[in-house]
């Protein structure tokens, strides 16, 4: 039972958890558990001071049962493996401006001890908040999600911490900031920045016909080797990823990416590979080559690099077509485009370089390739290293002036 407490005009409550009767009364809880058990759909828990829970328990959310921190910090401080908040679909509910944190959470897993755990056919939403977790996850899932919405908040974590790992989940306008910040299956992010800290591998590891829209993505110290955003069988629209330390901007496995831009310093700003397809780009690196492209298309994107190798680099079967191509290394040595193995097919690009004895396209020797209607401002004589490259172009036109390639 709650605690029956009228208002006079202008006064201030006397508890600290309480949900208002619609008549000038609050009734006051001794615990969020305790209000979240008596309230029905339609109530509002509203804080009027912060409060820590030391008793081990989960809270289930309700329908249509919200929470107003009011300023506040609600602390769950249990040293087990208890979530902080469990959910039953269908059900939707808002919080509203304060802090959520879960402190001392134990076990192994990074799935123990989280903030949120998911189910079905559940909508929460997020105004003015800010939530913590150390080391666990901030959000996780009971199993495949459908039908399951996040919207808004600030979530944080330390290292060894993860934002979320959910599929079959949307995931709008949040701003994370923890180690490894999303891993998503089946799912779609939009309008969300997110800050990776520590030596996280990934920002972003999205699989399973996800998609990611106007997202911005920014690690400060990444693994060697690992990307800041991997995609598998995944699309990614409008959104920047910036890349600091070493490892890769977007590595894409039979991905798609439009209208994005990405830069990094010491590896491959943007990755294709396996039927991977990139369009409307900007692609920057300051030390290697920006574009990894193997097997897949680049097209009519902006590449430019300070890399004395290459600005783009191409392993075999692809397809780079209308880009721009812009070389920032004054020296000679490399080219442009380098092209490793047989059946590649450069087309209508521009290459541009700083430095006119470097080579616009290069190779390893011996390789068999499609290069038509390049330009660039190098030597008419160092275009294509024709010493390396057999060039099998085909330049006959149609009656529109495209190029048909036999």
């Amino acid at each position: 039972m709650g605690t029956l407490i009228q208002l006079p005009g202008g006064s201030m409550p006397t508890g600290i958890i309480g949900i208002p009767d619609g008549s000038g009364w609050y009734i006051f809880y001794t615990s969020l558990r305790a209000a979240m058990t008596a309230a029905t759909a339609g109530d509002t828990i509203i804080f009027f001071d912060s409060y820590t829970e030391s008793v081990s328990g989960t809270i289930t959310l309700k329908d249509g049962v919200n929470i107003n921190l009011n300023g506040h910090k609600y602390t769950y401080d249990v040293a087990d493996t208890t979530n902080m908040f469990d959910t039953v679909g269908p059900m939707e509910a808002s919080f509203y401006n304060g802090v959520l944190e879960r402190t001392n959470a134990t076990g192994a897993a990074l799935t123990e001890g989280c903030v949120f755990l998911l189910v079905n056919d559940v909508s929460l939403y997020f105004y003015d908040v800010e939530s913590i977790n150390a080391t666990k996850l901030l959000f996780h899932k009971v199993s495949g999600l459908i039908n399951t919405k996040i919207y808004g908040g600030r979530w944080l974590g330390g290292n060894g911490s993860t934002a979320i790992d959910v599929s079959g989940c949307e995931i709008i306008n949040c701003t994370f900031e923890t180690e490894y910040v999303v891993r998503l299956n089946f799912s779609r992010i939009v309008d969300c920045t997110c800050f990776t800290t520590g030596t996280a591998a990934q920002s972003a590891n999205v699989r399973g016909q996800s998609e990611i829209i106007n997202c911005n993505f920014q690690i400060t110290n990444p693994s060697n080797n690992q990307p800041t955003v991997f995609l598998d069988n995944s699309e990614m629209k409008s959104s920047i990823v910036v890349t600091k330390g070493t490892g890769f901007g977007i590595s894409a496995e039979n991905s798609e990416v439009y209208d994005c831009y990405t830069e990094s310093v010491n590896f491959a700003a943007l990755r294709l590979r396996n039927g991977s397809y990139a369009k409307d780009c900007t692609v920057i690196t300051q030390n290697n080559e920006a574009a990894s492209v193997d097997e897949s298309e680049l097209h009519s994107s902006s590449v430019s690099s300070g890399s004395s190798f290459a600005v783009c680099y191409v392993t075999d079967n692809s397809l780079i077509y209308n880009c721009y191509f812009k070389s920032t290394d004054a020296s000679a040595a490399g080219g442009v485009v380098y092209l490793q193995l047989n059946g590649n097919q450069v087309l209508n690009c521009t290459l541009d370089v700083d430095n006119t004895g470097k080579y616009g396209i290069t190779g390893n020797s011996g390789i068999s390739a499609t290069i038509v209607k390049n330009t660039g401002n190098m030597l008419t004589g160092q275009l294509v290293n024709t010493m390396n490259i057999s060039n099998n172009q085909v330049y006959t036109q149609d009656n529109f002036g495209n190029i048909i390639i036999g």
